[in-house]
């Protein structure tokens, strides 16, 4: 597949858009975009974000626990996860579209939203609907449902005023009415994700395949207005670009202007993110190589109006007996730990959230690997506090084939020491900190991975089970994972 096939299509479906997607932007494309409704996902028509109270409520599921300390719930960051998200969800199939020569009616009517875990995270067009598939400019090539423009500036044109005016604008301004926050912080999610398309891109397509990338990055993120959007360019100038002078960075690091204030959602726990204007360089660099299985760090913590302090619990000590457990899991099964005694060793990892971003690399490692650590004798369990129908989505999605374990309380969490406590601004916010544990067929811990992120732990965790049958091991040092520290945060 390539980004210039000519051919003549009979309907507008045989185009493979989301296959373009996928050959275009590789795994930030992944289950971005589709054009039959995805089994056993909530898919919800756009226009119903429009409804303020089926909006406050979608915005108030993005994030729990989240308050001001006079007790009044603060909508804003998680209005900012949402809005995130949504763009996360809605920009790779229209903007790969639109550089190959395709323009998608993105008009709000036109869309229906694919969400995971109460967040908005595919796009859902019906490519055969009329005016959904529209003005291809594609020389040589014949369609039926569609409209031709004459120019890709046209192109451009209409597919961003459809983006823009007649969706995304209309809804953020009612994200206002519904959480008091700057709209800058929503378009910065915007340009955030347009942005991290454009690179996806660039680190995957030849120079002829990028031209027309690099124009519409160009038109979108450092042109002068929008089409539709009153008075300057809402997208201009939230986002640079940072050269680091390190090996493992070839590409400039993507930079926020404004903080999407995540660092205030609680299971967060006062963390920033890899492009964050609070974060120093060197943090920055640390976080976006941990996020990948990278050099080792040390968690970074807003200091937003007074300290962050750590009020967590003691992880147990390499070689002593791993706390029991016994929990409803994926696959309507009760999971303990007591049945793998005597029997096999486990790896147990307990992550954030389902669909989270590195909780999902996390599970997808373990799942490449999944033949390996059967032929050490090693099984696999996710836990997470999530609940089993929640699991059961995660694990569909993604064909994970271990359980995931539903500790809705978090009692065993807290039993494992991950349960982390923090004051941020005077009131305390609990989560989860992302932790791997190796029990032996003993029983007991073999091995501790703290604050885990990133697509290959599961190669640090097989290399420890590879010495199961030794005396147990403190890995303290595995050379260049952040994964096998010892962390008090």
């Amino acid at each position: 597949m390539t980004l210039t096939t000519d051919g003549a299509p009979a309907r507008a479906s045989d185009l493979d858009l989301g296959g373009l997607v996928a050959y275009a932007l590789g795994s930030y494309g992944n289950g971005r975009l589709f054009t039959q409704p995805p089994a056993g996902q909530v898919v919800t028509p756009a226009t119903r974000f429009m409804d303020a109270d089926r909006l406050r409520a979608s915005i108030v599921r993005a994030v729990s626990g989240a308050s001001v300390d006079g007790g009044e719930q603060d909508l804003r960051p998680a209005a900012s996860r949402w809005t995130r998200q949504y763009a996360a969800a809605v920009l790779p199939g229209i903007l790969v579209g639109l550089a190959a020569g395709i323009g998608v009616d993105a008009s709000i009517d036109r869309c229906a939203i694919v969400e995971r875990n109460h967040l908005p995270a595919g796009l859902l067009l019906d490519s055969d609907a009329p005016g959904t598939l529209v003005w291809p400019w594609r020389p040589g090539t014949t369609w039926v449902n569609a409209r031709l423009a004459q120019s890709r500036a046209e192109l451009r044109e209409r597919v961003l005023n459809s983006l823009f005016a007649h969706h995304l604008l209309p809804l953020f301004e009612r994200v206002l009415d519904v959480a008091k926050l700057s709209p800058d912080v929503l378009w910065s999610n915007v340009a955030e994700h347009a942005d991290l398309v454009y690179e996806a891109a660039r680190l995957r397509l030849d120079s002829l395949e990028l031209q027309p990338f690099e124009e519409d990055a160009a038109s979108l993120l450092d042109g002068p207005d929008l089409p539709g959007v009153a008075g300057p360019n809402p997208l201009r100038g939230w986002i640079e670009r940072d050269p680091v002078d390190e090996p493992d960075f070839p590409r400039p690091m993507q930079l926020r202007r404004i903080c999407c204030l995540h660092y205030l959602i609680p299971d967060r726990i006062g963390r920033l993110c890899s492009n964050c204007p609070l974060a120093t360089r060197e943090q920055r660099v640390s976080t976006a190589r941990s996020a990948r299985g990278g050099h080792s760090i040390a968690t970074v913590a807003v200091q937003a109006g007074g300290p962050v302090t750590s009020i967590g619990s003691t992880l147990p000590p390499i070689g002593a007996p791993a706390p029991d457990f016994s929990l409803h899991a994926t696959g309507g099964r009760t999971v303990s730990l007591a049945e793998y005694r005597d029997k096999q060793a486990v790896v147990v990892f307990f992550y954030v959230a389902d669909d989270g971003v590195a909780c999902t690399a996390e599970a997808l490692s373990f799942r490449e690997r999944m033949a390996d650590f059967e032929a050490q004798g090693v099984a696999i369990i996710g836990i997470s506090t999530e609940s089993v129908e929640s699991h059961e989505q995660f694990a569909a999605t993604y064909d994970l084939p271990f359980p995931l374990l539903a500790d809705t309380d978090h009692a065993v969490a807290e039993r494992y020491g991950v349960w982390q406590r923090t004051l941020l601004r005077s009131r305390e916010i609990a989560g989860i900190i992302r932790t791997t544990f190796v029990v032996g067929v003993d029983g007991t811990i073999q091995a501790v991975f703290t604050d885990v992120r990133g697509g290959r732990h599961a190669d640090h965790v097989l290399a420890v089970c590879a010495g199961l049958g030794e005396r147990p091991t403190d890995q303290r040092a595995p050379g260049p994972a952040r994964d096998a520290h010892r962390s008090s945060v």
